[in-house]
């Protein structure tokens, strides 16, 4: 590791590290820097008592709070202005000498709030930026905004590559989510479960896997169960659906768990029906742990991992007749299951922590 002179102070600007794939992401590296003996800062709306991810105690922190709805465009504008002159102070306070943003609109406060202060800005975008949607100014202004940050990061090539309009190509980097590879693995060919991680909310899709699942039932496959790990505003209508396809005892919603190894390692497929995406953590942490997968065609940055009838299959997004089938296709075959699960971890091998932070540190180490 780098000595304790080259050592940038690294200050972290984050919503918070409440649930969420970024959140994971940011945690990882921060709990890594510090390991390491980098000084680090998080600068967040949200404070520690809403910390879904554990990080250490002593870290220095700077609690922005300012969140909430606006009453109207006029209100939020003032809002927005207090948020981006107390994220200025509180970047000026903590003494950095890179600061790492995560997502959109963050990306765009600290933008904002860093013009002047001579401090190396790294961005990091975590989704589709050709399809994830933000009401007007955002897209606006991460279009006229992006191209002042030292360095923009994504983890997926179509985001990498919906910037490259408006972003100069030797600021564009692809930087992979980094994994934590576990001691023991997934047995996809003993399990009889179905697994799908995420929020509930509409751009995961989560509804069509319920809808499938109930077709597959109707095959006779009844020792079979549906886990859907994770929390969020779905989660009354996804029970609303299990009990109208008669399938409730069958489905778990088990909320949010902060390690999902035990349920990864338990599961027979990874399903992923979201939408659009980034490069989903999720689908990564499944493949790290064995799991064959499926996954919507309409995800560019999930299918740059899953080849199809390589390690898992590719489904037609938003159709349930063909997710029905690719999936009782892999329940059929137990062997199958197992064979594409080695094919996944052999295919994330390189992102192990250790290989992505290497990526981090060429960015970090240009800050002068």
């Amino acid at each position: 590791m780098h000595s304790e002179v080259n050592k940038k102070k690294i200050t972290f600007v984050l919503g918070g590290l409440n649930y969420g794939g970024a959140e994971r992401v940011a945690s990882l590296m921060i709990r890594y820097w510090y390991e390491n003996q980098y000084p680090i800062a998080i600068v967040s709306r949200r404070g520690p008592e809403n910390d879904f991810f554990e990080i250490p105690e002593d870290i220095e922190r700077y609690n922005l709070g300012g969140e909430g709805t606006s009453a109207n465009k006029i209100m939020a504008l003032f809002k927005n202005t207090l948020h981006i002159i107390k994220l200025r102070k509180a970047i000026k306070q903590s003494k950095a000498d890179v600061v790492i943003s995560f997502l959109t609109k963050t990306n765009i406060h600290t933008i904002l709030a860093s013009f002047g202060l001579g401090v190396r800005i790294v961005i990091s975008e975590r989704n589709d930026t050709t399809r994830q949607h933000y009401p007007w100014p955002w897209p606006y202004l991460r279009k006229k905004l992006y191209k002042f940050a030292a360095e923009v990061t994504a983890n997926s090539q179509v985001a990498i590559d919906g910037m490259k309009p408006y972003v100069s190509k030797k600021k564009l980097h692809l930087v992979r989510n980094p994994l934590q590879f576990p001691d023991t693995f997934a047995q996809p060919d003993r399990s009889t479960i179905l697994l799908n991680v995420g929020r509930l909310v509409p751009q995961k899709a989560q509804y069509l896997l319920l809808e499938s699942f109930s077709k597959i039932e109707k095959n006779n496959k009844k020792d079979w169960k549906c886990v859907i790990l994770g929390d969020g505003e779905e989660r009354e209508n996804l029970c609303k659906q299990a009990n109208m396809f008669n399938i409730n005892e069958k489905v778990e919603l088990p909320g949010l768990v902060e390690n999902p190894s035990h349920y990864y390692k338990s599961a027979a497929v990874f399903v992923l029906t979201s939408e659009y995406e980034g490069t989903p953590n999720a689908l990564l942490e499944a493949m790290a742990h064995g799991l064959p997968v499926v996954a919507s065609d309409s995800l560019p940055g999930a299918l740059e991992y899953v080849k199809d009838g390589k390690n898992g299959f590719i489904f037609e997004a938003l159709n349930s007749e063909d997710l029905s089938e690719k999936i009782l296709y892999l329940i059929n075959r137990p062997k199958l299951r197992k064979k594409m699960g080695d094919k996944s971890i052999d295919l994330v091998k390189d992102l192990s922590i250790e290989i992505v932070m290497q990526n981090w540190h060429q960015l970090i180490d240009k800050a002068k």
